[in-house]
């Protein structure tokens, strides 16, 4: 048990509400979330720090605790040749996600993965997936096949409600 434990990432249990790992940023005496920012206001605030706060800029980027990244890491689609619903994914953190999934429409086993190439219509839709690496908590909880298949470098799956 203890070796898996060294062997396995864990994702930070305080979470916000995007479900990503706050990372604090102070602006004129506000702390602000960076994580709860879009994407194009991701990149309006950026051009910002850059231009006027390059040494925040610098703190955050340079910063070993945190990994800016523009979520979703990735964007995916499965499709479920049974009952030709989809299911939109978001992959929040590096590691792996499986081929095939169960179709949460019909249960059919076989739902496939597009291979990350998705039809435009599908990009920057509100994921039904979402992978990312587990917590300690979801970690001890998990079957030994899904522990097995975490150790191994994949990806904690969420259905998202």
């Amino acid at each position: 048990m203890e070796e898996r434990e060294k062997a396995i990432r864990f994702r930070d249990p305080v979470l916000n509400a995007k479900g990503l790992r706050p990372i604090p940023i102070n602006l004129n005496g506000k702390t602000l979330d960076w994580n709860m920012f879009s994407r194009p206001e991701k990149q309006q605030l950026k051009k910002r720090l850059k231009k006027h706060a390059p040494k925040i800029w610098e703190k955050i980027e340079r910063s070993k605790k945190i990994r800016i990244y523009d979520e979703p890491l990735q964007e995916n689609v499965y499709f479920c040749g049974q009952c030709n619903k989809t299911h939109v994914v978001h992959q929040l953190d590096e590691g792996t996600t499986p081929m095939f999934i169960e179709c949460f429409n019909c249960k059919w086993p076989q739902a496939r993965s597009l291979g990350y190439e998705i039809p435009d219509s599908y990009r920057n839709s509100a994921p039904d997936i979402i992978f990312r690496l587990p917590t300690k908590e979801e970690y001890d909880a998990a079957p030994e096949a899904v522990r097995e298949y975490l150790e191994n470098g994949g990806l904690y799956m969420e259905k998202i409600k």
